[in-house]
């Protein structure tokens, strides 16, 4: 694909600082026509930056714009106005989404529709340098992107399992993981959780990583892609492109190993080759890396959804509505 098809135009929030060595790219967006996405920035994307960088959208008559997020917020908000009728995010966002019970309020129907599993979330609980167990976190800060969305109620469950109460902590929001790291690194936060590769980077820089809690594709649903049905209408086509794009662009990665590191580098600056390595072996993981199916399974999602009915109700004294996770996937 020629390199001048796409420009950046910088957005969200580039002021937020990282540990010294591990910048976040900043949050911009990829200029073009056809299919607007937005996504947290991460490795997770992989499948994607495959499919943009060996042209299997530009194969299948698809130009995609792809904007990095700054924020559960903010990503959502796009998602209901239309702005970016295609994102990932996290499973648990979807069903807050459907609930009503998101970071916005929406004055229509929600309709939202899981149409492919990316991973189980790559979650690993970062703590400072002077946290070595859980049980240490008590009376401790802990760091979050929305205190009742997303991957937060993970954590809040691993700290339940070593007897750890929500009134025993203070919960502070924080935004995206990349900003976490900066957090967690600079004191404001004993503990959060991070996404691979943050989770290596903190470990370089002597944080406290517990690598025992991460969770494998069968039994937890971490990212997920997400339309809206009534935009499938018109659009079914664009979606089965951009599902065999990403089908592409996800055994590309895999099947090229020195290729997939090089790409990680160019995407995630910040990388070097070590974490690189590192990198690609936590997504080429079979039972805990990216999901060569694509397809989302029920049993991971009902895990998401006991999860939400736990912790909405401990933090929001509300019940969770009726929900089928089934009738989500497409």
């Amino acid at each position: 694909m020629p390199k001048d098809r796409y420009c950046r135009a910088i957005s969200g929030n580039p002021d937020q600082n990282l540990i010294e060595g591990f910048k976040p790219i900043t949050p911009g967006i990829m200029v073009s026509r056809n299919l607007s996405i937005s996504v947290f920035n991460g490795s997770w994307n992989a499948p994607i930056w495959s499919a943009m960088e060996q042209g299997y959208f530009r194969d299948n008559e698809l130009d995609i714009s792809i904007r990095y997020t700054a924020s559960s917020t903010d990503l959502i908000s796009g998602f209901d106005d239309g702005s970016y009728p295609l994102i990932f995010c996290s499973a648990d966002n979807v069903l807050a989404y459907q609930e009503n019970h998101a970071e916005i309020t929406t004055q229509h129907a929600t309709d939202a529709a899981i149409f492919l599993s990316g991973d189980s979330g790559f979650l690993y609980p970062v703590a400072a340098t002077d946290i070595k167990e859980i049980n240490d976190l008590k009376g401790k800060v802990i760091g979050v992107d929305k205190r009742d969305t997303g991957f937060a109620y993970v954590l809040y469950d691993i700290l339940a399992r070593h007897g750890i109460k929500l009134s025993e902590i203070t919960i502070r929001e924080m935004g995206s993981t990349e900003g976490r790291l900066g957090m967690v690194a600079g004191g404001q936060c004993q503990i959060t959780l991070l996404r691979t590769p943050y989770q290596l980077a903190a470990q370089t820089q002597g944080l406290t990583v517990f690598n025992e809690y991460r969770m494998s594709l069968e039994t937890y649903q971490g990212t997920v892609g997400v339309v809206h049905r009534n935009w499938l209408a018109d659009n079914g086509q664009r979606l089965e492109a951009f599902k065999s794009a990403y089908r592409k662009g996800l055994d590309w990665f895999l099947g090229n190993p020195d290729s997939a590191k090089a790409l990680l580098i160019k995407y995630l600056p910040q990388l070097s080759k070590e974490l690189a390595e590192l990198t690609f072996q936590e997504l080429a993981d079979k039972d805990y890396g990216l999901d060569r199916t694509m397809t989302p399974r029920i049993s991971a999602l009902q895990e998401v959804l006991r999860l939400r009915k736990l912790y909405e109700k401990a933090l929001n004294g509300r019940d969770t509505a009726p929900l089928d996770v089934a009738r989500l996937i497409l």
